[in-house]
């Protein structure tokens, strides 16, 4: 599990020295999530056995408040 925590924090770090997201990096970093997901979600070769380098990857989100909105529009709607 650390290893994979490792792998996580050093990809994210990666993504945020690309100069593709230089401009929108205060962005990304409040707003980007990462997780590593080598530990929770396996993924297997066609023979059942683990298929380590597949396993070994990374899931980026971004958080937004879209739930909070869509509740608004809700609430709004009933008014």
């Amino acid at each position: 599990m650390a290893l994979s925590q490792a792998r996580t924090r050093t990809t994210l770090e990666y993504v945020l020295t690309l100069p593709q997201v230089l401009n929108e990096k205060n962005w990304l970093k409040k707003l980007l999530t990462a997780n590593g997901l080598s530990s929770s979600h396996l993924v297997f070769d066609n023979g059942g056995r683990e298929d380590f380098s597949q396993s070994q990857r990374v899931e980026f989100r971004v958080r937004t408040n879209a739930e909070a909105k869509i509740a608004n529009i809700i609430e709004a709607a009933k008014e």
